[in-house]
């Protein structure tokens, strides 16, 4: 039984390769296309979710943010036959951020002297079975309200949130961790010298294309939800919203 989500947290991201400004031309000449160029590209992102694009598979070259509903800058290209993308996007669960980068790509051909536009596919195209988890970890998200800080802990190690460079989570912060697959025993909250293991808010084990929320209070022990990561959950956004950090 699906439960809402009441925290919030990680995830939009959409890449390409080889025609974008930033790639080297065939003739092996690093400078980019120059903006006055007459063969330019633009991304259309016509979706609901906030969108990134990158220049590689990897999604480790960034190119431009495209918000929900709107276009990226012009960008000067190479002309070609078959350019590739790699689309990646930010799945929200109401206030909830996760990343996706799905296995497809986007082809496009780039005619010299024109501006192309490049559409970013709606999610519900790619994946028409709505109830299909669409991530394959689990991921749990924590609300500090215990009024002191805490660390999440596996074993002797601290874990780091996603997207924070500190594992010290302040009272009123919200981070999210990316888990593994399995039993929770191992994991624990660590606040004031206190121990407060995962079971206490019913969390027993972890499933792959789940979202696990739960406010820390200290000692006053609240259930922990869970939801599916699917089409049937998204909440689909107007404009893009301030991300929170989740691009580990």
């Amino acid at each position: 039984m699906k439960k809402r989500f009441q925290n919030g947290i990680i995830f939009a991201v959409v890449g390409l390769c080889a025609a974008l400004v930033s790639c080297p031309s065939p003739a092996g000449n690093d400078s980019p296309p120059p903006l006055t160029s007459s063969t330019l590209i633009q991304f259309v992102n016509e979706g609901a979710y906030p969108a990134s694009v990158y220049h590689d598979p990897q999604r480790s070259s960034l190119a431009a943010n495209v918000g929900p509903g709107g276009r990226s800058e012009l960008l000067g290209a190479i002309p070609l036959d078959t350019a590739t993308f790699y689309p990646s996007f930010i799945l929200i669960i109401d206030d909830t951020e996760i990343l996706f980068t799905p296995n497809r790509a986007i082809e496009a051909r780039i005619d010299a002297h024109k501006t192309t536009a490049i559409p970013i596919p709606y999610l519900d195209q790619l994946y028409p079975d709505k109830t299909t988890p669409l991530v394959a970890e689990a991921y749990l998200s924590i609300k500090n309200e215990g009024g002191n800080g805490f660390r999440l802990q596996s074993g002797v190690n601290s874990l780091l949130p996603l997207g924070r460079s500190e594992v010290e989570v302040n009272d009123g912060e919200t981070v999210v961790y990316r888990v593994s697959d399995g039993s929770a025993q191992m994991y624990e909250i660590l606040s004031s010298a206190q121990t407060y293991p995962l079971g206490g808010y019913g969390i027993t084990q972890f499933e792959a294309g789940h979202l696990y929320t739960l406010t820390f209070k200290g000692a006053a022990v609240t259930e922990a939800a869970d939801q599916v990561i699917n089409m049937d959950n998204l909440s689909p956004q107007g404009d893009l919203p301030a991300l929170t950090g989740l691009r580990a």
